[in-house]
């Protein structure tokens, strides 16, 4: 059975890999330049069965990092909303994003991605929830998973699984909401896909404005 403990930290490596990953794109990592620009693959699976998802919705979104005098002050870039595009997964639980232009030496850091369906919340890269994987020292753990963050440009692409959200308490507590700066006009999938999970448990829509999910 898996331990809770160890998802919440499980899936807290999984983004910091990914963040690390849209970093290195963003300074220009060796070997990311071209790949940076797509396309992107992966499939999702149901954590318990390890069937394929069908429906899940893919949210991949990027952001920008200009210069600002600020920095010489608060020592880091503020972020800006760039894009964003939805996937939504085949009968096989894969889904791809195809390949992006992007403006000459813009600082660009992504893509980032969040999963949404509903019956479902939370996510982790597979082989995270295992006995192999907690024994793991953690700078092993932060390794691996950003392998599994840089499959999503190979061939295969990455793989996810996304556990049941059979409560209100899971819906409320583990389904992500959608990205800081992200417009509802970039994430209407996944919003749908946020309040209808919503609604089977009785809770109420959402739909905040961009304005009001900073960083």
């Amino acid at each position: 059975m898996a331990h809770p403990g160890v998802l919440k930290v499980s899936g807290a490596l999984a983004r910091l890999a990914g963040i690390l990953l849209g970093l290195a794109v963003l300074v220009g990592a060796p070997g990311l330049a071209s790949a940076a620009k797509g396309p992107w693959r992966g499939q999702v699976l149901d954590a318990e069965t390890k069937q394929p998802l069908e429906g899940v919705v893919v949210l991949a979104y990027w952001y920008r990092y200009r210069f600002h005098l600020s920095q010489l002050v608060v020592g880091h870039q503020a972020p800006e909303f760039f894009d964003a595009v939805e996937a939504v997964t085949d009968a096989q639980g894969r889904w791809e994003i195809p390949k992006k232009s992007f403006p000459f030496f813009a600082n660009i850091g992504g893509p980032f991605f969040r999963y949404y369906k509903p019956g479902y919340a939370g996510w982790y890269y597979a082989g995270q929830d295992t006995a192999e994987w907690r024994q793991l020292r953690s700078e092993e753990q932060m390794r691996r998973a950003k392998e599994m963050a840089l499959a999503v440009w190979t061939e295969e692409g990455s793989k996810v699984e996304m556990r049941p959200a059979r409560t209100r308490e899971e819906v409320v507590t583990k389904m992500e909401s959608i990205p800081p700066l992200v417009p509802e006009s970039k994430a209407r999938l996944s919003l749908d896909a946020i309040n209808k999970a919503r609604s089977a448990v009785g809770l109420s829509p959402v739909g905040t404005t961009n304005q009001e999910r900073r960083p």
